[in-house]
């Protein structure tokens, strides 16, 4: 069932969904811009197993409930399903002896049934949308040394053959002031994905960011998409290529995936008709917001009379998540790890009847706060971190995988941007318009902003046809938003007849590294317009940027060309800086070659050229200034 409407205003939805608050089943990942929504809501029951002391009781209560849980669907009514890892021990005969070592009612399984459904789609919320009225924090449950412990541990099973990959996880208590629903936006914000959950209830809240398909079936059609093998994305778009080429290429992450996609392989074949299981799509690779992910796609066939419990028994709890061969290492984990991991790492789904057909969808439970208790004006809960650790894995690497996988939670949202290019126009023509229109293209790729030649093509007719008669020169500014929007701005462009030189300046504080928006050219400019208006207080056009090396950058709208000797030379901006247009112009002519120049390489060179395809090359003078 597909939402056929435009998407409504942020504010609108969140007045809507205020006065149902039911839960929530979003996709932020599919059209940037736009969350797509499922909502339940008006809850007639709710239900919850947990362990008991009769092993038997506990097996009927389960299969009796699910049971009654498939007449609700067939009459019409909507299922939301919460498996706690731990029912794994209960549903896996074989684990059966661990329940007893599990606390005092341990929740398994938890749910609701609903009477309605809506499906939309809404804006994201712009971040003044969103209250700031929040803090979060996240005390880590291990620190380096409590987390080799565990490490050795599990390498010292991997080595006697126990078992090929465990995945060692922990969780971490988080503590929030404010409202869960703010924080789920934040978060949304910051992490978009495809399988995203907001459960709310009065005593307990789940915020689930989860990328990963569990399984999808439709009627007698099944899928699954386990996710192994993961690398950060680089900032620019070369560094980006090569790092997903490095993902394609990764021995140990290939082995990873196809150990688990065998996994599911079989685990699938439990329930599916003979010969119906098939590898759709292997080592596929998907960006994820910061990161390269590997991903597998196994489909197949089973019988319609097939249960949900006899579903969940065949696949549940993930293999990515557990290791394999599962049974051993799940036994290996529980030993290894000594908690319960709760909802983390299960499974939350949504049951219906869509088409007269089955329709269940479930997530994996990874990136997924629970919020289980509040405590006069603080929610209290757990976030749960692992990683698969092999023979080959280093205590070091894993521990800040781990950490590194809990930074979305505390670090700061991007700001709204738009892609921005500022192009020259005179005589009904752009200068170099072209290399702009790859520039904004790659720079779109990067940040999963959809870019369509054809648009953009329409919004270039729209400016020549508005300024057909005008012959002055003008300064274009070309913009592009997350949901694929071209805009534009004109502005006229004062040239000046004087060949007056540049006053510029070495600017005192060096240039970050590792900013995305610094070797992309958005609308996101705070650090080059504080600069320019401190040239401005001290009598100077622009300023030098250097980075923590004191290697000669950029400056705040120019690139910079340096006379050495007989040749001309441009920095190389390695490691940040924005490689304009106009200066990639050059350097491919072989005008101007790359290097790293250093401040008294630039202090000694014999001429100063400043340039951006705006302007085009301005003469310099360097002023010593304090």
């Amino acid at each position: 069932m597909k939402d056929t409407q435009p998407p409504i205003p942020y504010q609108e939805f969140k007045e809507r969904y205020l006065l149902t608050q039911g839960s929530l089943f979003e996709d932020s990942f599919s059209n940037p811009g736009i969350t797509n929504v499922i909502e339940y809501f008006q809850k007639i029951e709710s239900f919850e197993i947990k362990t008991g002391d009769d092993l038997e009781l506990t097996k009927l209560k389960l299969t009796d409930y699910l049971k009654r849980l498939e007449i609700f669907v067939n009459l019409g009514y909507y299922i939301q399903v919460n498996l706690f890892y731990e029912l794994g021990y209960l549903i896996l005969d074989k684990l059966n002896s661990l329940l007893s070592e599990l606390p005092k009612d341990t929740i398994l399984i938890k749910g609701k049934v609903f009477k309605g459904k809506k499906v939309y789609s809404y804006i994201n919320p712009k971040s003044n949308e969103i209250t700031n009225d929040i803090k979060f924090d996240i005390n880590f449950g291990l620190d380096q040394i409590s987390y080799d412990e565990k490490f050795h541990k599990t390498k010292s099973y991997l080595i006697e053959g126990e078992s090929y990959e465990l995945n060692l996880c922990f969780l971490n208590s988080v503590n929030l002031n404010g409202e869960p629903f703010e924080l789920y936006q934040t978060l949304k914000k910051k992490q978009k994905t495809k399988y995203t959950c907001f459960l709310p209830d009065t005593d307990e809240h789940i915020l689930s960011l989860s990328p990963e398909l569990f399984f999808e079936r439709k009627g007698n059609k099944i899928v699954t998409e386990p996710m192994k093998g993961t690398i950060p994305r680089g900032l620019t778009t070369f560094e980006d290529e090569a790092q997903k080429k490095k993902l394609q290429n990764s021995i140990k992450d290939k082995s990873e995936n196809v150990m688990i996609t065998d996994l599911f392989r079989n685990d699938l074949g439990k329930i599916s008709q003979i010969g119906s299981v098939i590898t759709n799509e292997l080592f596929k690779i998907i960006p994820i917001d910061s990161v390269w992910q590997m991903v597998s796609q196994i489909s197949s066939e089973i019988n319609e009379e097939v249960s949900i419990l006899e579903m969940i028994k065949a696949l549940f709890p993930s293999g990515s998540v557990t290791g394999a061969p599962k049974i051993r290492s799940m036994e290996l984990l529980k030993n290894i790890e000594g908690r319960n991991r709760g909802i983390y790492t299960g499974s939350i789904l949504r049951w219906e009847k869509e088409n007269n057909l089955q329709y269940i969808l479930g997530n994996i439970a990874i990136r997924t706060i629970h919020l289980k208790e509040k405590v006069d004006a603080t929610w209290k809960g757990e976030y749960g971190i692992g990683s698969a650790i092999t023979v080959l894995s280093d205590p070091q690497e894993e521990f800040a995988e781990c950490i590194a996988k809990a930074k979305f939670l505390k670090n700061r949202p991007n700001p709204d941007f738009q892609i921005l290019e500022t192009i020259r126009f005179q005589n009904g023509k752009f200068r170099l318009l072209k290399e702009h229109l790859h520039r904004m293209k790659d720079s779109a790729n990067r940040f999963g902003y959809p870019f369509s030649e054809k648009k953009a093509q329409e919004c270039v007719d729209k400016i020549i046809y508005q300024e057909r008669t005008g012959v002055n020169p003008k300064r274009i500014r070309f913009l592009l938003n997350e949901n694929g929007i071209f805009e534009f701005q004109v502005f006229p462009l004062s040239i000046s007849s004087k060949k007056s030189k540049i006053k510029i300046w070495i600017y005192p504080q060096p240039l970050p590294i590792n900013d995305i928006f610094l070797v992309h050219k958005t609308t996101v400019r705070t650090l080059y317009d504080e600069a320019l208006k401190k040239s401005q207080e001290k009598n100077m056009d622009d300023t030098i940027f250097l980075d923590q090396e004191g290697r000669v950058l950029e400056t705040a709208i120019r690139n910079l060309f340096v006379k050495i000797g007989n040749e001309w030379w441009t920095p190389d901006l390695y490691n940040t800086g924005l490689k304009g247009v106009f200066r990639n112009y050059i350097v491919k002519k072989g005008w101007a070659k790359e290097k790293r120049i250093y401040l008294e390489e630039l202090k000694s060179a014999s001429e100063i050229l400043l340039a951006n395809s705006v302007r085009g090359f301005e003469r310099a003078d360097l002023i010593l200034v304090t």
